[in-house]
């Protein structure tokens, strides 16, 4: 093969890699948007624990219907988060949102709340 030839194909390659990165190949790293799995109650402790994925590496934000809660613990896998003194038994749509540089919700997840008496 001649200079040019290996050129031109040299070029061909290294701009088909530019331009697969740019599509979402091995490049790039999108983000996946949070998902919830499970939740409980911590009775004793009056929080919302919230297991699944993709939580992020900064505090989310965490509502309950449409009431923000303090979050005390995340991580990754886990948050957990206040709920409030006066809440009535019920179930609840919960949400939670990562606060990346686009911030991204997760699914709706529903959970029981009862009140203080266990009911």
């Amino acid at each position: 093969m001649n200079k040019l030839a290996i050129k031109t194909v040299l070029l061909v390659a290294g701009l088909a890699a530019c331009g697969y990165a740019a599509a979402g190949g091995r490049g790039t790293s999108a983000l996946k948007p949070p998902t919830i799995v499970k939740t409980a109650v911590d009775e004793h402790g009056n929080a919302l624990v919230i297991s699944g994925h993709n939580f992020g590496a900064r505090p989310p934000t965490v509502m309950l219907a449409d009431q923000v809660l303090a979050v005390k613990h995340y991580s990754e896998h886990e948050v957990v988060a206040d709920l409030p003194q006066d809440l009535a038994a019920a179930n609840y749509g919960v949400t939670l949102i990562t606060n990346g540089s686009a911030p991204l919700r997760s699914n709706l997840f529903s959970t029981p709340v009862s009140d203080s008496d266990g009911k």
